[in-house]
């Protein structure tokens, strides 16, 4: 699910999830909110971009195990949970 917004267009990066224990609804109202919010700063601070687009990460799920490659940080292969809960920590 694409997040943010650059200043030319576009979200700033993508965020992956699981559907399974995902309260899906909740995080397309709060990413929606969160995406009018960077609109608005960048309008506001007359931000500018380098108008690249944000790739959407590259998710496998291996034994039940989902991986994204590039939707939290620049981590390779970390589990989608480790990834959510180091997330949560900061």
């Amino acid at each position: 699910m694409g997040y943010g917004s650059k200043p030319c267009g576009g979200p700033a990066g993508y965020v992956a999830y699981s559907i399974k224990g995902t309260n899906v609804a909740l995080l397309e109202e709060k990413v929606l909110e969160f995406n009018a919010l960077a609109l608005e700063l960048n309008r506001r601070t007359g931000t500018v971009s380098d108008c690249t687009l944000a790739s959407k990460p590259e998710v496998k799920c291996v034994q039940g195990r989902c991986f994204a490659k590039g939707a939290f940080h620049t981590e390779p292969n970390i589990p989608l949970q480790r990834q959510t809960e180091a997330s949560a920590r900061r």
